[in-house]
């Protein structure tokens, strides 16, 4: 699920609360916290990092 997230997020603008439910959570806080053990960062940081230009 967070695969997914980190996906939309380089693929979209969805925003991040839009991006949760659609990879399977149902609670955003919870997403950006699960998000953030994985990948060491907020979803917005990663977003921002990784975005290609």
């Amino acid at each position: 699920r967070l695969q997914c997230a980190a996906g939309l997020l380089l693929s979209t603008n969805k925003s991040i609360s839009s991006i949760a439910p659609s990879c399977g959570f149902l609670d955003t806080s919870y997403f950006t916290r699960a998000f953030g053990q994985l990948y060491g960062m907020t979803p917005t940081e990663y977003r921002n990092v990784h975005k290609r230009h």
